[in-house]
């Protein structure tokens, strides 16, 4: 079984680096959004790590779930500051 808090944890640490060193100008901002994200997202996070420990998912799926949760990150902070 996968190590669920330090996957939600390795996560919340790349998306801060990824909000971060995109816009670099609001350093502090993006962190705080990304902590708001990240409590907001981490129930499906959640589910999505027990689907894949308990094979419901592919690795491949969970891999695609995080990858679009990124980018609705991306999305919503770029609408946040303005820059769409």
């Amino acid at each position: 079984m996968p190590d669920t808090k330090n996957i939600l944890s390795s996560l919340l640490d790349e998306l801060i680096k990824l909000a971060q060193s995109t816009f670099s100008s609001y350093k502090e901002e993006a962190k705080t959004d990304i902590q708001q994200f990240y409590d907001n997202a981490k129930a499906d996070l959640q589910k999505w790590i027990d689907q894949l420990s308990s094979n419901q998912i592919t690795k491949e799926n969970f891999e695609s779930l995080v990858a679009d949760q990124k980018t609705l990150l991306e999305m919503e902070l770029l609408l946040e500051k303005g820059e769409t």
